[in-house]
């Protein structure tokens, strides 16, 4: 019975390792040459922009999600597993204002905080509470939390700083992002934060030897990816944290500088961006047991692509974002064999 266990752990971790994607390409809105997906929820569907938000399915491919107040653009950032969709819009008057925007209400202006004139939202949960940040042009900009029934909540920033911004929020209301940690214009550093009401904000810290670091994505059991840098050395690498663990870093690609992890599932797959010694940025996947894979590695080798950019991926692994086919950057998903 035992080696029977060993063997299939051994048969797991192999096709784990050897995992292999069909590309799907999400084309453009008409009239349009260009695309990206930006977030992926757990049925496949797809948000992203191609000049105006789009919304993907498998079964009705893109479909724009219009804009504000006559806006000449808008962008999808985030999607839920409710097929609501999270991201902002330019409106008639200059100003950039997030959305809300569900099947059966269409777009809603999320709106800004007191203080400012404008807002993007870059995280949505399953229970509708988006996440980004509002700012002025007197250089006024700080997270906040918007929910349908009590509209915008302004987080704050951590200690001592003035701008912040709030990137991903998971279905138990914790918030992550990144803040200033002083009021220094001339030398800005920012930390990644993890935000819960009872608590507030939590300085995430930096890899050893880095002065600054940010949040981009959290999961339902609290893990965090982001980014750290060093100011200094210009080095820049990718994180995975944990309450009990701490940051740990991805890793960069052979021949590369620097890696990104931007999105991650509750599977702790995580997915980002990093260069290499290629002609352009490479997406990539990560994980704790296999370390860091080069996407473009892992479909056909004559698929046409180069997979720049993975930004978004749900439970069941399927991956988006964006690359180079036929000469025109378009929109992806990533369907594992």
């Amino acid at each position: 019975m035992k080696a029977c266990w060993a063997y299939l752990l051994l048969f797991f971790s192999i096709a784990l390792f050897a995992q292999t994607y069909t590309v799907t390409d999400l084309g453009t809105l008409p009239g349009e040459c260009c695309s990206g997906g930006y977030g992926i929820n757990a049925w496949g569907q797809v948000a992203g922009a191609s000049t105006d938000a789009f919304l993907w399915s498998k079964g009705h491919g893109i479909q724009s999600l219009g804009t504000l107040a006559n806006g000449g653009y808008s962008s999808a950032t985030a999607i839920n597993n409710f097929s609501q969709v999270a991201g902002y819009s330019g409106l008639a008057n200059g100003e950039e204002h997030a959305f809300f925007w569900t099947p059966f209400k269409g777009m809603q202006d999320v709106g800004t905080l007191p203080e400012a004139t404008n807002s993007d939202a870059y995280g949505l949960n399953d229970f509708g509470v988006v996440v980004g940040d509002s700012s002025n042009s007197d250089g006024f900009d700080h997270a906040f939390r918007w929910t349908r029934k009590n509209a915008m909540q302004d987080l704050g920033t951590l200690p001592d700083g003035n701008i912040s911004r709030a990137t991903s929020v998971n279905d138990l209301d914790q918030v992550v992002g990144f803040s200033t940690i002083s009021m220094n214009e001339q030398d800005r550093t920012y930390h990644g934060f993890l935000w819960m009401e009872n608590t507030g904000m939590q300085d995430l810290g930096t890899l050893a030897g880095d002065d600054n670091s940010y949040a981009y994505a959290i999961n339902v059991f609290e893990h965090i990816s982001g980014e750290s840098v060093s100011s200094s050395s210009g080095s820049d690498q990718g994180f995975f944290w944990t309450k009990a663990k701490g940051m740990t870093g991805i890793g960069i690609l052979p021949g590369g500088s620097y890696s990104v992890a931007e999105a991650l599932n509750d599977l702790d797959q995580v997915v980002g961006v990093a260069d290499c010694d290629c002609s352009t940025t490479h997406a990539i996947l990560w994980t704790q047991k296999n370390g860091l894979f080069d996407l473009n590695d892992l479909i056909a080798g004559d698929s046409g692509w180069v997979l720049e950019e993975a930004t978004g991926i749900n439970v069941y692994g399927q991956i988006t974002g964006y690359g180079i086919v036929n000469g025109e950057e378009h929109g992806f998903v990533l369907i594992p064999n």
